[in-house]
C-alpha cells in the first residue's frame, strides 16, 4: 500500500472545481472555434440556375433587354422567398452568386441594382440576428464601411454628382456580405459555386459576339467588362487549388473539381483580360511559396486548364485568343499599347503629384484632373485632354488624396497582409492570404472599386475575424442569442459555442 511521503501530499485524480471548469472552457474553445460545416446548400444552386441560365439564354438569343427584366424581378421573388420560408443567410449567398450576372445587366435595368441587393441581403442577416451583427463590428468591416461612405459623401460635395466613386460603397458592401457567412462555410461553398454557374452562363450567352468572351455587343448594347467577367474566374481557379478546395467543399470530389478546374482555365483565358491573368498569376505563386503539402493537386488543376486551354486554341476562338496575346505580349508593340494606355497613366502620376498638396485633389477629382495635366506632357497620347478615369486604385488614391492617403491606403493593406500571414501560421489556412493579394493585384490594373474585387478583400477580412472565449454561462439566460463573449483577434472563425457537431477532420 502507498503511503504519502511526510512533507508531500498524494496528488489526486479528481480535478478540483476549477480546474474541471478550465478543462470544459479549454474544450468548449476548440469545438467553437470551428466553422459550422453542412451540406452544400443545394437551393441556393437552383435558384441561382433559375436566375442566370434563363437571363443569358436571352442574352444569345439576341434579346438583353427581356434578359434584364426577368432576371432582376426572378432575383427578388427568390429573395423574398428566402426571407419568408427559409433564411435570410441564404440571401446573402444568392447575391453573392449571381453578382457576375447582375453587374452585366444592371444598366439595362437599374444602375444601382447591386447596391439596394447588397443592402437588403445584409440588412435581413444583421436585423435577423444578433450574433451576426456582433461578428461583422468586431470583424473591423463597419470601419471600411464607414470609410467608403465618407469618401463618396465627399466626392459627391465637390463633384455634385452622385454617381462619383459610388461604386466604392459596393466594395465594401461585398466585402461585409462574404464577412457575414463566416460562420456557415456551407453557404461560402455554395455562393461560390453558385459565381462558377453564372460566369458559365455568361460565357454560353456570349460566346456568338465578339472576340473577347465576357464582352459582348448586341443589338446595340454594350455588355459586360473582360476584367469583370474574368476577376471572379481568377477567383474561382484560385479556390480550387487553394487548401484542397475545402472553401467550396470539394475535397473529396475529385472528379468535379477537375471538371470545373478545366473549364474555368479555359474561360479564364479566353477572356483575354490581362488583369485577370495578373491576378491568378499571383495567386498561383503564392500557393506555390507557402503550400507545402498538397502541391499534387495544385499540378492537376494546372495540367487540367493547360489541356482545356489546348482543345481551345484548336476552336474558331483560338485565333482570337492568339491575337489579343500578340497584342499583350508582343515585343513589336509599345508598352502603351499592350497595357491599353495604363502605363502612360503611370507616366503621368510623378507630374501630377509634384503639383498636388499632401492631402490631393479632393475625392471625385480624378478624372477631371487626367483631363488637365495630360495635356501638359506632349508624351501623353491616352485620352488627352479628356476626363478619363485612373486605371489602378493606387494612382486615384495618390490623385485624390494625396501621398498621405496613398501612405494610409497601404499601410492598411500591409497590416491585413501581415493578419493574414498570421492566421495562415494558426490555422494553416491558406484562402484570406490569397484574398487580400488577389485585391492588391486587381488595384493595380483597375480602382477596384467593384463587388468583385469586394469578394477577394472580404475573403482578406477573415484573418480579422474575433474567436469565442467561453465564460461561465449564466443561471437563466434571457434570450436564445446568449452566448459567450467573443473577444481579441483573429486566427479562427467564430460560431456558436453550444456543443456543435464533430467537424470532418479534413476540414
Amino acid at each position: 500500500m502507498n503511503m504519502p511521503v511526510a512533507g508531500h501530499t498524494a496528488p489526486s485524480r479528481r480535478p478540483g472545481p476549477a480546474t474541471g471548469l478550465a478543462a470544459r472552457n479549454r474544450a468548449a474553445a476548440e469545438r467553437a472555434a470551428r466553422p459550422r460545416v453542412g451540406h452544400l446548400q443545394y437551393s441556393v444552386l437552383a435558384e441561382t440556375a433559375a436566375c442566370v441560365i434563363p437571363a443569358m439564354a436571352a442574352v444569345a438569343l439576341g434579346s438583353p433587354n427581356v434578359a434584364a427584366f426577368y432576371f432582376f424581378p426572378v432575383l427578388l421573388v427568390c429573395l423574398a422567398f428566402n426571407t419568408f420560408f427559409k433564411n435570410t443567410v441564404a440571401n446573402v449567398a444568392l447575391v453573392l452568386a449571381v453578382m457576375p450576372v447582375a453587374m452585366i445587366l444592371r444598366s439595362l435595368f437599374l444602375y444601382n441594382i447591386i447596391l439596394v441587393l447588397l443592402v437588403l441581403a445584409l440588412a435581413g442577416v444583421v436585423l435577423r440576428s444578433r450574433r451576426q451583427a456582433q461578428l461583422l463590428h468586431r470583424s473591423k468591416v463597419l470601419w471600411l464601411i464607414g470609410a467608403t461612405v465618407i469618401y463618396w459623401s465627399i466626392s459627391f460635395w465637390l463633384t455634385g454628382d452622385y454617381s462619383s466613386n459610388l461604386r466604392t460603397l459596393e466594395l465594401s458592401l461585398s466585402a461585409a456580405a462574404v464577412l457575414s457567412l463566416t460562420k456557415h462555410r456551407e453557404y461560402i461553398a455554395s455562393a461560390f459555386l453558385g459565381v462558377f454557374i453564372s460566369v458559365f452562363a455568361i460565357a454560353l450567352g456570349f460566346l456568338g459576339y465578339g472576340d473577347r468572351l465576357g464582352f459582348a455587343v448586341v443589338n446595340g448594347e454594350s455588355l459586360g467588362n473582360p476584367i469583370t467577367f474574368g476577376e471572379p474566374l481568377a477567383l474561382l481557379l484560385l479556390l480550387l487549388m487553394t487548401d484542397g478546395a475545402k472553401w467550396l467543399m470539394l475535397q473529396r470530389s475529385t472528379l468535379i473539381r477537375i471538371v470545373i478546374a478545366g473549364m474555368t482555365g479555359v474561360m479564364l483565358v479566353l477572356s483575354t483580360s490581362r488583369g485577370a491573368w495578373l491576378v491568378a498569376a499571383g495567386g498561383l505563386a503564392m500557393l506555390l511559396l507557402f503550400t507545402r503539402r498538397g502541391r499534387t493537386g495544385i499540378i492537376a488543376v494546372l495540367l487540367v486548364s493547360a489541356i482545356g486551354i489546348g482543345v481551345a486554341l484548336r476552336t474558331s476562338r483560338g485565333g482570337d485568343l492568339r491575337s489579343w496575346a500578340t497584342k499583350t505580349f508582343s515585343s513589336e508593340r509599345t508598352l502603351s499599347n499592350r497595357t491599353d494606355g495604363r502605363s502612360q497613366q503611370w507616366m503621368l502620376a510623378p507630374l501630377v503629384v509634384r503639383s498636388e498638396p499632401l492631402w490631393g485633389f479632393g475625392p471625385g477629382m480624378g478624372s477631371s484632373v487626367y483631363a488637365r495635366y495630360s495635356r501638359l506632357d506632349p508624351s501623353i497620347t491616352f485620352q488627352t485632354g479628356r476626363q478619363f478615369f485612373w486605371h489602378a486604385l493606387y494612382l486615384q488614391v495618390v490623385v485624390e488624396c494625396g501621398p498621405i492617403g496613398l501612405l494610409l491606403l497601404l499601410v492598411a493593406l500591409a497590416l491585413l497582409f501581415a493578419a493574414d500571414v498570421r492566421y495562415w501560421r494558426r490555422t494553416h489556412e491558406l484562402m484570406p492570404l490569397i484574398g487580400t493579394l488577389g485585391f492588391i493585384l486587381i488595384a493595380v490594373s483597375v480602382s477596384a472599386q467593384d463587388a468583385v474585387a469586394g469578394m477577394f478583400l472580404g475573403l482578406g477580412l477573415f484573418a480579422l475575424t474575433p474567436i469565442p472565449r467561453p465564460v461561465a454561462r449564466r443561471a437563466a439566460p434571457d434570450t436564445e442569442d446568449a452566448q459567450p463573449e467573443l473577444v481579441a483577434p483573429a486566427g479562427q472563425l467564430a460560431s456558436q459555442t453550444r456543443a456543435a457537431p464533430r467537424v470532418p477532420a479534413t476540414y
